[in-house]
């Protein structure tokens, strides 16, 4: 799981208080391993289901916090917000409930992979010069998007989307992208937000917040597409747009300072293709009415994918081995296929070919049986034939030629004729009978 769920909140509180639960603790249904990160507001822990032996990752929040009305809160509307969207790429939660210490839980499916922060490390550079990172970048970006696209038709803004709660699965069957952390996420049309906070308090990760979030203001769907400018800038560049020595100095780069395009703060972004240039800075707009849909971002992606000539497979990004089972995303693949034409198809088409041929083979011609409007009188002068009559004797019975029957006397009938006025017995056999 991610080792930095809770980082971005941690407090001045003693490190030294912390309860750390013990292998083998009972968490609900499940049991503790071990703990497998950690953070300023708890623990992460890989557990199993003691019975049928489900693999897991359980998040605990310390006393104090699962104490706090507002984080409680949060907490709980975080899986809810999750089981709402219910998206292949966005991590699994199925359980919630609270210790016998206080402590409060959630229990999601477990993750074997890196998060996208590990994973730039890595690169250095960027994404941008290497093509399979290339495509490893692309397929990231669109599974990213496809889960963005489910939560915001469930009418929920992510509102924290950065590289830390990007989560790269690894599997032996290939690849898949999971957004994490719905924690601070707002529903939207509501009025409320998933984490209850002041009015004019800035929420999010400052490195990745959008302008309005950095005024305290009300967001929308826009400012996750803003987050995801600045994730594309930095994953193809290798820098991020916006940074400085403070808090404020960050802040003010998101609300007023252009993002730059060359020069030493840029990194890569001015070798990189001017149609990918436009679509990251289309998203950092500072105006939301500005900035992008997703659909259109969604969009442009693929089309980059065709103009770059990329393959998305999962077998073909070979610097991740990660997990993916067919996930939905939205792909455009421009590699050259071997293309052949179903059976069924094929059935088809020779059956109406036949049925054509023979119907034009085997059609009678039409005639037109209406009269025309004028048509031409023709007369013909009558004409008398005479022929000789000649009486035609009165044709003979023929006689039943009988089929010969082997070793078999055809039986004599014989008719009995009566006079007319000789009395019928009613009980007697009319017509032929056996001799």
């Amino acid at each position: 799981m991610n080792n930095q769920d809770f980082s971005e909140e941690t407090t001045a509180i003693d490190r030294r208080s912390y309860t750390e639960l013990e292998a083998g603790t009972r968490v609900g249904e499940y049991e503790i391993i071990e703990k497998i990160g950690e953070g300023g507001m708890g623990f992460v822990y890989a557990g199993h289901h003691p019975v049928i032996g489900k693999k897991v990752a359980i998040k605990v929040l310390q006393h104090w916090f699962s104490q706090d009305p507002a984080i409680a809160s949060r907490f709980l509307r975080e899986a809810k917000a999750v089981n709402a969207i219910g998206h292949e790429n966005i991590v699994d939660i199925f359980a919630f409930g609270e210790l016998p210490t206080g402590q409060l839980y959630l229990v999601m499916e477990f993750l074997t992979g890196r998060s996208l922060r590990d994973r730039l490390r890595d690169a250095g550079g960027g994404m941008w010069q290497d093509v399979t990172a290339r495509a490893e970048a692309f397929r990231i970006l669109l599974e990213v998007c496809d889960a963005l696209s489910a939560a915001h038709a469930t009418g929920i803004v992510h509102r924290d989307l950065k590289p830390d709660n990007i989560f790269l699965t690894m599997s032996r069957t290939g690849t898949r992208t999971k957004l994490l952390d719905f924690g601070i996420a707002k529903e939207i049309g509501s009025g409320t937000d998933l984490q209850k906070t002041s009015a004019g308090t800035p929420i999010g990760t400052p490195l990745y917040m959008s302008p309005e979030q950095c005024r305290g203001m009300d967001v929308d769907c826009r400012a996750d597409l803003y987050a995801l400018g600045v994730i594309m800038y930095e994953m193809f560049a290798g820098v991020r747009p916006f940074s400085g020595e403070s808090f404020i100095d960050v802040l003010n780069g998101h609300m007023s300072v252009p993002p730059p395009q060359s020069g030493s703060g840029s990194g890569a972004f001015s070798s990189l293709h001017r149609e990918l240039q436009t679509l990251i800075l289309a998203c950092l707009e500072k105006a939301q009415e500005s900035r992008p849909t997703l659909d259109e971002v969604i969009a442009n992606l693929n089309q980059l994918v065709v103009d770059f000539d990329l393959d998305l497979r999962p077998s073909s990004i070979g610097s991740v081995r990660l997990k993916s089972e067919g996930a939905q995303t939205p792909r455009t693949f421009s590699k050259a296929r071997t293309s052949y034409v179903p059976w069924y198809i094929a059935t088809a088409v020779v059956s109406a070919l036949l049925s054509v041929g023979l119907s034009v083979r085997f059609e009678k011609p039409k005639v037109n049986l209406v009269p025309r409007e004028n048509p031409a009188v023709i007369t013909i002068p009558p004409v008398t034939v005479q022929l000789p009559v000649t009486a035609v004797p009165p044709m003979e019975k023929a006689t039943p030629v009988k089929a010969a029957r082997t070793e078999v006397k055809p039986t004599k009938r014989v008719r009995h004729e009566r006079a007319s006025d000789e009395k019928v017995d009613p009980n007697a056999t009319s017509g032929w009978q056996q001799p």
